[in-house]
């Protein structure tokens, strides 16, 4: 089930309690490196808070996208007609097999662009709304202008006073200390032989403990398939995870060489552990 989540500027969120003053509202990305798509003439404001958010040092990244089509990320301008005071929408975290998507209100100034964007980007990176007046997950037009308090409005190299140091101090607590504890295992002792000249057989052993609720297998032709959704669907299979138990699937393939890998995912948060991969040659 894809799970998709806008956050507008200005609306409540009903996120995790914290005993800091960050917080977390969804899941974070299982990659270190996002990759940004642009449709907007925001090109400077864009760099600015893809920086600003990099130069965190967290394990995650922004990056712009060498095609829109493979873009985790997909960066665009509200329709005409939205009001004064939805200056922004943004996706909440990580959903899988579903781009992070960001919309944001034309004629916007360099600096008010800038700080809208890098609060619509913390919430891709599933950070919630913030109170402190010197965050950018608060009202980023209220940062933007707020020169005495936050020093944005007066700052030479804006990528350096976006994020102030609550907000960072959340992105590394989503990061660095929540996301390693909710990523599945690896399987263990995968193979796979061919059964007939139309399917292959995998074998795994899953993991005893850790998060998880099913095993999701995928094949492709001549490569490593790098997640386990995509096109034809037949290429991937589910399997109810048996903890610790020796478990099979088979898939559908032709003759060739061929790399099927086996994720664990969890059920709460859609989050899939690292692959096991197996290659083989059919006839």
């Amino acid at each position: 089930m894809i799970r998709i989540a806008l956050v507008a500027i200005g609306a409540l969120l009903v996120v995790a309690p914290s005993a800091a003053s960050f917080s977390s509202a969804g899941t974070p990305w299982p990659v270190t490196r996002i990759t940004v798509w642009n449709d907007t003439p925001y090109r400077t404001p864009l760099r600015e808070a893809m920086a600003s958010w990099n130069a965190v040092g967290a394990r995650v990244t922004f990056a712009p996208a060498a095609r829109r089509s493979t873009a985790h990320v997909v960066v665009g301008l509200l329709p005409a007609g939205a009001t004064a005071e939805r200056v922004g929408v943004g996706t909440v975290g990580w959903t899988a097999g579903a781009p992070g998507r960001v919309a944001v209100q034309g004629g916007l100034g360099q600096r008010e662009a800038s700080a809208v964007l890098a609060h619509e980007l913390g919430h891709v990176l599933g950070l919630g709304h913030e109170q402190r007046a010197c965050s950018v997950m608060s009202s980023p037009l209220a940062v933007a202008r707020r020169s005495a308090d936050c020093r944005i409005a007066r700052c030479p190299i804006l990528s350096r006073c976006l994020v102030q140091p609550d907000d960072a101090e959340g992105l590394r607590d989503l990061y660095e200390r929540r996301l390693p504890a909710l990523l599945p295992q690896r399987v263990r002792g995968a193979a796979a032989h061919p059964v007939g000249r139309s399917m292959i057989e995998l074998a795994w052993r899953s993991p005893l403990e850790g998060p998880g609720a099913g095993v999701l297998v995928r094949a492709e032709r001549g490569r490593c398939p790098t997640t386990p959704y995509g096109s034809p669907l037949e290429r991937t299979g589910l399997v109810p995870l048996r903890r610790g138990a020796s478990q099979r699937a088979a898939l559908p393939i032709s003759s060739g060489t061929w790399c099927a890998g086996i994720w664990v995912q969890d059920a709460a948060t859609l989050l899939v552990g690292p692959p096991a991969y197996v290659r083989l040659t059919v006839p």
